[in-house]
């Protein structure tokens, strides 16, 4: 489980088991790629849209 296991809204709570360690948008979040002088990725998702599923599980895919 990632970050997003903690949050209580359903569309978040599709990724809790998500490989990728997504945090909810936030002061958090902004601490944390900070701290590990990381760039953040931000997805902006859409429940009713197939496309960034698709594009999270053909990226998954890659990293295999």
């Amino acid at each position: 489980m990632n970050h997003l296991a903690l949050e209580t809204s359903p569309y978040l709570l599709l990724y809790k088991n998500n490989q990728v360690d997504w945090y909810f948008w936030g002061l958090k979040a902004l601490q944390k790629a900070a701290e590990e002088d990381k760039v953040i990725l931000l997805r902006i998702g859409y429940s009713a849209c197939h496309l960034p599923v698709k594009t999270v599980q053909e990226a998954l895919k890659l990293l295999k």
